[in-house]
């Protein structure tokens, strides 16, 4: 008897018990989401608008820099522009008015776009004004739309490009971007995350044995407002080199002003993990690489609470910056947009390496993504 007691209490402890854990469970479950540090299902994810698409003139195409001033060398504020950079050797009159020139061939040939109306080639500009078969640089502003024709053939670059404070940086590129200010709150909740979009198309890409690429990113820079440092993340959609040469891998490093994080725009990484530093939208399309296409491509990517931990994290192991916040709600949105580059490999080959990519983007947008 004694015996059968024991079983039949250890029994019911045993039932208790299970009974405890399985409502420990359902708790943890049913809070799980409101401590999410990533939107759980995007189907049903609320979209808040943080900046979507201005449309703008060719008034709004300038050389960078023209209308930034030190010590940030930031661009205006609370304006879309497009800049283009690099476009000839310093010095050079084609630097000088890379941008300054009428082009009244019809560059959509190589951009995909031809803007409306009877007076269309008013909103081109460039320096020469060579269609084809030669097609000179070629940069078109109206409306939602932007398009591009980089044509290294036909200008020089014998060596890298120069910031301002003489720094070396980067390479020929135009730039779609916006600034903020205030800047803008982006991880208001636990499932927040910056959310960047643009619909591009490429229908040019000409290279030879060059060394020579092209990549288009999405780019934002946020700022930790307890510290002032700030850093830039690069989301790569189009690489004109095959799948994990010489991109495909994360990254984080510090160019001659600040530092950014790189990441592919895709859901594995070339070494086949989880990327830690951007999301691929399941709406997006992947990063491209070395072929053109003509129709356009919707890219998405999603900078979670997460995401940015990550990249905190890293700041402090990898780079030593320490008293910067861990807390996603003191790092604000300062700037983003869509960048085009030509990059070289070294500046001994440069002046040799050439390559020609013509596309347009148009409706880059940023939201905030959350759980509703």
């Amino acid at each position: 008897m004694v015996n059968t007691l024991s079983q039949v209490t250890l029994y019911f402890a045993m039932k208790r018990k299970r009974l405890m854990k399985m409502w420990v469970a359902a708790a943890l479950l049913a809070i799980l989401p409101a401590y999410a540090h990533a939107v759980t299902d995007y189907t049903k994810a609320q979209f808040t608008p943080i900046y979507t698409a201005e449309s703008i003139g060719v008034n709004r195409l300038l050389p960078e820099y023209s209308l930034q001033q030190p010590p940030d060398w930031l661009p205006p504020p609370n304006a879309t522009y497009v800049y283009v950079r690099g476009m000839g050797d310093p010095g050079t009159e084609e630097l000088a008015k890379e941008v300054a020139n009428s082009v009244t061939w019809d560059a959509s040939f190589y951009t995909g776009f031809r803007p409306n109306g009877p007076y269309w080639y008013l909103s081109q500009k460039g320096y020469d004004n060579l269609g084809p078969p030669i097609g000179t640089n070629a940069f078109q502003v109206q409306g939602h739309y932007a398009g591009f024709l980089i044509n290294t053939y036909s200008f020089s670059h014998t060596v890298p490009t120069t910031t301002p404070w003489g720094a070396q940086d980067g390479g020929p590129h135009m730039a779609y971007e916006r600034r903020f200010s205030p800047t803008k709150e982006i991880f208001k909740d636990p499932s927040s995350e910056l959310t960047l979009q643009v619909s591009f198309k490429l229908p040019w890409l000409l290279f030879g044995r060059d060394t020579a690429s092209a990549q288009a990113i999405l780019f934002y820079y946020l700022v930790d407002i307890t510290s002032g440092f700030r850093f830039a993340g690069v989301i790569q959609f189009f690489d004109s080199r095959p799948w994990g040469h010489f991109n495909g891998l994360e990254s984080l490093r510090m160019d001659s002003h600040d530092y950014y994080v790189s990441s592919p725009l895709n859901r594995r990484t070339f070494d086949n993990k989880t990327p830690r530093y951007a999301t691929m939208s399941p709406y997006s399309k992947p990063i491209q690489n070395g072929i053109e296409w003509t129709s356009d491509k919707f890219f998405r990517a999603h900078v979670s609470r997460d995401n940015l931990l990550s990249i905190i994290e890293d700041l402090n192991t990898q780079e030593g910056i320490t008293g910067i916040s861990e807390d996603p709600k003191d790092w604000r949105l300062l700037r983003a947009g869509v960048l085009v580059e030509i990059g070289f490999p070294s500046p001994e080959t440069m002046a040799d390496d050439n390559i020609s990519v013509g596309g347009s983007l148009h409706h880059f947008e940023i939201f905030e993504a959350r759980d509703p």
